[in-house]
C-alpha cells in the first residue's frame, strides 16, 4: 500500500481538538500497514511472552478464557504479586511493551507531519534505540502521577498533562528521560489549559477504544475451548496494543508539533525525504 501522506498541520494551525483526534484517526487508517510493520515486530512477540508467562498462573486461578482475563492481561502487573518467576517476567517485559510501542507510532507520526517519508524498519530501530529512556521516563511520570493522584486528584492530573509530548520529545529529538520531562514541561506550560483539553480527550477515546478490544476479545474466545484461547488473547491484545498506542502516539505527537509551532515558530519541511534515521529535531 503506497505512504498516505498527511496534511501540514501548520495550514491548519492552532490545532482544536477535533483536529488532532480526525488527523490521527485519517493517518493511522490509511497507514495501518505501516503501524503494524513497525510496531507489530516488537508487540507480538512481547505480548506473546507476557501471554504464555501469565497463562498457566491463571488457569490455576480461575480458568483461560477471555472473559476471565480481562483484568489480568490488561494490568498483567498485578498477577507479580502472585506469580514468582512467571509473573515476575510478565510484569518485566510489560515494563517495556507501551513505551517501546509508543516510540516507534511518535517517530512514524512526527516524520510523517513534517513532510517525510517515514521507514518501518528506521522507526522500530530509532524506538529500540531509544527504549530505555521511553522506559524510565515513562515509570517516572506514573510514579508522580500516583503519588499525585493519592495525595490529591488534580497533582497527578497535572503531572499527566505536563508530560504530555515527553515520548515524541524523546524519539524525535534525542532526549533523555529527565531532559524530555522538562522539555515536555516547557512546551506545555504556555498552553496547558488547552493541552488538558487535549489528554481529556485523547484518554476518553483510548478508553472506549480498549473496551471495544476487551468485548470482542471476549466473544472471538467463546467459539474456541479453553486450549486455543491464548492464540487469541495473544492476537486481539497485539492489534489493541498497535491500534490504541498508535491513536494516542500520533494525537500527542501533533500536540507537540503543535505547541513547538506556538512557541518557537517552528517550521520544517523536509520535502519527501525518506526517513531513514538520519535526522532528529533540535
Amino acid at each position: 500500500m503506497p505512504f498516505y501522506k498527511p496534511q501540514n498541520i501548520e495550514s491548519i494551525y492552532p490545532l482544536k481538538l477535533k483536529d488532532i483526534l480526525g488527523m490521527s484517526f485519517s493517518f493511522i487508517r490509511s497507514n495501518f500497514d505501516l503501524y503494524a510493520r513497525s510496531m507489530g515486530v516488537v508487540v507480538v512477540p512481547l505480548v506473546t511472552v507476557i501471554v504464555l508467562s501469565t497463562k498457566n498462573l491463571i488457569l490455576s486461578q480461575h480458568g483461560f478464557s477471555l472473559t476471565s482475563l480481562k483484568a489480568d492481561i490488561a494490568y498483567v502487573n498485578l498477577l507479580v504479586q502472585r506469580g514468582g518467576f512467571l509473573g515476575n517476567l510478565a510484569g518485566f517485559v510489560n515494563l517495556f511493551l507501551i513505551p517501546l510501542a509508543a516510540g516507534i507510532a511518535s517517530r512514524i507520526a512526527g516524520v510523517s507531519f513534517l513532510g517525510a517519508i517515514p521507514n518501518s524498519a528506521s522507526a522500530t530501530r530509532i524506538g529500540m534505540r531509544f527504549v530505555f529512556a521511553l522506559m524510565w521516563a515513562a515509570l517516572i511520570i506514573h510514579l508522580a502521577e500516583l503519588v499525585g493522584l493519592v495525595i490529591f486528584v488534580l497533582p497527578g492530573i497535572f503531572v499527566a498533562v505536563v508530560t504530555a509530548v515527553v515520548t515524541p520529545v524523546i524519539v524525535l529529538e534525542t532526549k533523555g528521560p529527565f531532559s524530555a520531562i522538562r522539555r515536555s514541561w516547557d512546551l506545555v506550560r504556555p498552553k496547558m489549559f488547552k493541552i488538558f483539553g487535549f489528554v481529556v480527550g485523547i484518554t476518553i477515546t483510548s478508553l472506549i477504544a480498549n473496551f471495544v478490544f476487551i468485548e470482542l476479545s471476549s466473544i472471538f474466545s467463546s467459539v474456541l475451548s479453553s486450549s486455543f484461547s491464548w492464540i487469541i488473547v495473544v492476537i486481539m491484545q497485539s492489534i489493541q496494543t498497535i491500534v490504541v498506542t498508535s491513536f494516542v502516539a500520533t494525537a500527542t505527537t501533533l500536540i507537540y508539533l503543535d505547541a513547538r509551532i506556538y512557541l518557537e515558530d517552528f517550521h520544517l519541511d523536509l520535502e519527501d525525504k525518506v526517513d531513514v534515521g538520519d535526522f532528529f529535531l533540535g
